[in-house]
């Protein structure tokens, strides 16, 4: 894996662990940053640019319903849109 998908592999990582470990997450939400993570990392897998807006806009949206409830949660969706945007990926 090149160098600039290591800090977002660590990024996707952090957030699985994060979500693993969250009991109260309103279902759906589970399942549209689970769905999310699984597309960024299949790209990653098979080392194509992660270029896709509405994966980005999703997360963004998840952040948002997040913030109240699981700030935590959310600061890291954040750091994943940023990182994503910052690799140019």
């Amino acid at each position: 894996m090149s160098a600039e998908f290591n800090p977002l592999k660590a990024t996707l990582d952090d957030l699985h662990r994060q979500l693993a470990s969250l009991d109260k997450l309103d279902a759906e939400q589970r399942v549209q940053l689970r769905t999310a993570l699984t597309e960024i990392q299949s790209a990653l897998g098979e080392k194509r640019p992660v270029r896709n807006e509405s994966i980005m806009r999703r997360l963004g949206e998840i952040a948002g319903q997040l913030e109240t409830n699981h700030p935590a949660l959310a600061t890291s969706i954040g750091s994943l849109i940023n990182t994503l945007g910052n690799s140019g990926i």
